[in-house]
């Protein structure tokens, strides 16, 4: 093993994954559910959410976006996350998605897509600093 690899071995090791596990988890499960309080806590407070070309930043910004939202768009579910890089205190990872909703007709997707997450660490916790929604590309 060369000393590079030790050192990518070793910086890999801080990277949060359980961390990024609960925090897709907990995101699709307290949209999906309405529990918008604990949804909110999941961002950092100056955190901000890009779906398509609409940015939604703070606390009140993230509060216009579940208003705008309407009652229920669907159940999402999220792929294995994607580490493009980090440090012990940040890190960019990339997920795919997939949001299921229920018609007269059945069970439809109602859309595909990728989120783009900055996450980073705060009062000894991590959080999401920031986070893109491309929908339609996976």
């Amino acid at each position: 093993m060369t000393e590079s690899t030790d050192s990518a071995r070793v910086a890999e090791s801080f990277l949060p994954y359980h961390e990024v596990h609960r925090i897709h988890g907990a995101y699709t499960e307290y949209l999906d559910s309405g529990q918008h309080d604990l949804w909110l806590d999941l961002f950092t407070v100056d955190g901000s959410l890009t779906v398509r070309e609409e940015v939604y930043s703070g606390r009140s910004g993230l509060r216009r976006f579940l208003a705008g939202r309407g009652h229920h768009a669907g159940t999402h579910f999220t792929g294995p996350p994607i580490f493009l890089g980090g440090t012990v205190s940040h890190c960019v990872v990339k997920a795919n998605f997939l949001a299921l909703k229920r018609t007269e007709s059945g069970i439809v997707v109602s859309a595909v897509g990728t989120y783009h997450d900055e996450l980073r660490v705060e009062n000894g916790g991590w959080w999401i600093a920031a986070r893109r929604v491309h929908i339609g590309v996976m």
